[in-house]
């Protein structure tokens, strides 16, 4: 079961990282040089999170890796990226969503409306959280399943 968990935790850092890159570039265009402190919270910091779990059975490096996911799943997927460039793309103007996401429709992401790159990874974001929510449970599970499965050894 331990190749289970190894396998999802690959996928899963995998589609973590993806969801780090697209949103760092993505709002690269917001805050310029600050996105290095998403590049670290969103890439760097799950992949020594992952490596300190895989070597040593953490469960904080597991439960602060799956907080990291849950924020992207719904922070940055699900109201940004759907509701704010998914949704734009597929011609929808929905202007009272996307002040869930910034409090207002600023002039900044008007202004953006035509960058294409911006509203692609914008969108991209979206797509991989998606994944990476979808394999962080994954992993969670194959890891309680295994817990389990050790716990019946031993009776």
């Amino acid at each position: 079961m331990k190749e289970a968990a190894n396998k999802y935790a690959t996928f899963s850092l995998s589609s973590t990282i993806s969801t780090g890159i697209f949103t760092s570039v993505h709002h690269h265009y917001e805050i310029g040089n600050a996105t290095i402190y998403l590049v670290l919270l969103f890439i760097v910091l799950p992949t020594i999170l992952i490596g300190w779990f895989l070597k040593n059975g953490s469960e904080i490096a597991l439960w602060i890796y799956w907080l990291i996911n849950a924020w992207l799943l719904l922070g940055v997927g699900l109201v940004d990226g759907l509701m704010s460039h998914a949704v734009k793309l597929i011609g929808i103007q929905i202007h009272e969503l996307v002040a869930l996401h910034g409090g207002s429709t600023s002039i900044n992401e008007n202004s953006l409306e035509g960058i294409m790159i911006y509203e692609i990874t914008g969108t991209l974001t979206f797509i991989t959280a998606l994944f990476a929510g979808y394999y962080g449970v994954k992993l969670i599970r194959s890891i309680k399943n295994a817990a389990v499965k050790s716990e019946e050894r031993n009776y």
